[in-house]
């Protein structure tokens, strides 16, 4: 039976210790274990460091923004995994993107304090941690210094590999699309033609008829039976507009 030693030592920044050093830092440090149901926020994005979290069991989607939130890049992650190791120190130290359970996720956390009071006293600790964040860093540099492809399809793989914690697993990418200012709306609008129109429920008068052919619609299906037919036939007719009666009315209250 796998104990807590065992899957901690799964975990990269605590390979090479010895069972008696590990055994000392247990003895020292209180652990917060805790369990995440499916779609529970673990981290948000923008909050704090102040911790090493680690993903002990289960997958999480890594959720980061754009400074805009013009894109959303989401990607899934099995553990054991060690969240945003990189801002626990520098510039920045808040974390850059926000952490959600994507299955039932186990988490511990060790607090900021106790990494510098006492397990950065452990050469193999530190060269542990110098390893995971140097590494990150060089993958990422490295990936700035790609040799540029001159076709589309080449331009945008590069685009999503270089928004990517790594390039293997399930990936997600949002894109907010521009807003569009009134004039360009009701361009947008005007060009619209040859539009189609349905209803599960009969047009009791002609002025829905009105306004769908300020939309362009030129074809209209409804099922038909209103006492007022042919007030709505004859707006049809004014606009040239080819309506058929269905006969059935899936309109319910």
């Amino acid at each position: 039976m796998e104990t807590m030693f065992d899957t901690l030592l799964q975990l990269p920044l605590f390979q090479g210790l010895c069972h008696e050093d590990f055994t000392c830092i247990l003895d020292k440090v209180k652990l917060h274990f805790i369990k995440h149901k499916v779609g529970e926020t673990i981290i948000e994005s923008g909050s704090p460091c102040k911790q090493l979290c680690f993903l002990l069991k289960g997958e999480i989607s890594i959720v980061t923004n754009s400074k805009e939130n013009i894109y959303t890049v989401i990607e899934q992650m099995e553990g054991p995994y060690l969240l945003e190791p990189q801002s626990l120190f520098g510039m920045n130290t808040n974390y850059t993107s926000s952490y959600v359970a994507h299955t039932e996720a186990h988490t511990v956390s060790i607090s900021k304090a106790f990494v510098l009071s006492d397990l950065f006293k452990y050469e193999i600790f530190r060269l542990n941690y110098m390893n995971i964040v140097s590494n990150r860093a060089q993958n990422l540099y490295s990936r700035l210094w790609n040799e540029p492809t001159p076709d589309l399809k080449g331009k945008i793989i590069r685009f999503f590999l270089s928004h990517c914690e790594k390039p293997q697993g399930e990936k997600t990418f949002k894109v907010k699309p521009e807003v569009f200012t009134p004039e360009e709306k009701r361009q947008w609008l005007d060009q619209m033609t040859d539009v189609s129109l349905g209803s599960d429920a009969f047009f009791p008068f002609g002025d829905n008829i009105e306004r769908a052919h300020r939309s362009g619609v030129v074809y209209v299906a409804e099922p038909g039976g209103s006492i007022r037919d042919d007030h709505v036939i004859a707006t049809c007719n004014k606009y040239h507009m080819a309506m058929c009666f269905t006969g059935i009315r899936l309109f319910h209250h």
